[in-house]
């Protein structure tokens, strides 16, 4: 055809291809394969754009839709436990925030199903971590900012060691306390007076003062 050509119709354009490829060429160069066969695919030849102004869906009936560069790479899950299967590392680069956002309460964090994290959301906030040791490690300071005052280390849910945060700041253990250091221990009191307590009651009191 010289020119342009155009297909304008009130109803359906059916394209029935026997052969199972429907082919879209440039200049009679190739450069979108429609393969209608058992798995249906589409090839093109450079970039594909899908470019909508509105929403874009996959809709896969069989629960699963597959990324692929001739590989699969990633693998969506649409099942009742949606998954998402990721061959190699995946990275998500985010000029804004990343959100997670999970109605059941739980975020795990897994490595190869087995959970390493679990951060639990509900009204008693919890980093769960079910085995193994969890280490901090900083380049500066560690800050622990309690505005219920007090922060209570504990030991399978017992309180072992409360640190009180108030006017007064207290350190209550539950049992015996021992300091142990290899160099000195230093007891600084800027209002002159280092207080010994049994039980609430005083027993020593060391006054540092001018006399």
């Amino acid at each position: 055809v010289g020119g342009n050509y155009l297909l304008d119709v009130e109803g359906d354009i059916t394209l029935d291809a026997n052969g199972a490829d429907i082919v879209f060429k440039d200049g009679g160069t190739e450069e979108l394969r429609f393969n209608l066969d058992t798995n249906q695919t589409i090839e093109a030849t450079n970039s594909l754009i899908l470019d909508a102004d509105t929403d874009i869906t996959l809709e896969a009936n069989g629960d699963t839709i597959y990324l692929s560069d001739g590989a699969t790479r990633i693998t969506y899950n649409l099942g009742d436990n949606q998954e998402i299967d990721v061959v190699g590392n995946l990275t998500y680069d985010v000029e804004g925030d990343i959100v997670l956002d999970a109605g059941g309460g739980n975020v795990f964090i897994k490595d190869a199903t087995t959970t390493n994290f679990e951060f639990i959301s509900g009204t008693n906030k919890e980093i769960d971590i079910p085995s193994g040791n969890l280490t901090i490690d900083v380049a500066s300071d560690i800050i622990l900012d309690a505005g219920g005052a007090d922060i209570d280390m504990q030991v399978a849910g017992t309180s072992r060691l409360k640190h009180t945060l108030g006017t007064t700041n207290t350190v209550t253990s539950n049992g015996n306390y021992v300091v142990d250091a290899s160099g000195d221990i230093t007891l600084d009191a800027a209002g002159d007076d280092i207080i010994f307590k049994d039980a609430g009651t005083t027993r020593i009191t060391y006054n540092l003062g001018t006399n």
